[in-house]
């Protein structure tokens, strides 16, 4: 490997660090922030206290988390793009996935944005049975698409170089472990207690747990697109 071929690794390197650090960062923030606003939702007759507890929870739509949740999921999409607009155009049979992937990516953003799964809820309670574990129906939905992209990537995932796979697939654990397995607890809750502290708590683990599922991603695409080089 010559000089200027180290150089570039070693500031791709530097580059990936920097963004895993910096939102790793923000995630813990975002994390404090949102547990020392739980309590502050019960003081909804002071407006600036209200204000801010509404602004730094993340269960609250248009949040900071919720905005920041977004763009993590958008700037992902991007990276996607990016990975196959080459592919493509280096025709190789890897481009037909990214796109797959980039379509999914791109339907995420928004549903993060646009809140389709929680504006579904009502709708679906009138077919599912009344349970704790099915007080959010949508989420017996989230692990059957789960699945069926993760069974379409498996070939895809197979010819893909192994660190990225296995950041890919870490990536997909922690997402889905917050948005369904974490979701369907604070359900549970919900459907007992309402939409008391525990709830917000759990929301809190459960969009942290996805926004940390978004950053190991997009450092897994970070460090593909420094290999394509």
């Amino acid at each position: 490997m010559s000089v200027g071929q180290t150089d570039i690794v070693d500031d791709s390197l530097s580059v990936r660090a920097k963004y895993f650090r910096v939102n790793s960062l923000i995630i813990c923030g975002l994390f404090v922030l949102s547990m020392v606003s739980i309590p502050l939702l019960g003081f909804p007759e002071n407006s600036i206290i209200y204000f801010f507890a509404q602004r730094f929870n993340h269960d609250v739509e248009l949040s900071v988390p919720t905005l920041y949740n977004y763009f993590l999921i958008l700037s992902n999409f991007g990276l996607i793009t990016l990975v196959y607009l080459s592919e493509r155009s280096m025709r190789t049979s890897q481009a037909p996935y990214w796109l797959f992937l980039a379509v999914v990516m791109f339907l995420m953003s928004y549903d993060e944005a646009a809140r389709v799964h929680e504006r579904l809820m009502d709708p679906m309670r009138t077919i599912v049975p009344d349970t704790p574990l099915l007080n959010f129906p949508w989420t017996p939905v989230g692990i059957v698409v789960a699945l069926a992209v993760a069974t379409i990537c498996i070939p895809f995932l197979r010819r893909l170089p192994r660190e990225v796979a296995g950041l890919m697939i870490v990536a997909g654990a922690v997402f889905v472990f917050g948005a369904v397995v974490v979701e369907t607890i604070g359900g549970w809750v919900a459907y007992y207690y309402d939409r008391a502290h525990q709830f917000f708590i759990l929301a809190t683990i459960e969009e942290s747990c996805e926004m940390l599922g978004m950053v190991v991603f997009g450092y897994a695409m970070l460090l593909h697109i420094s290999r394509m080089r």
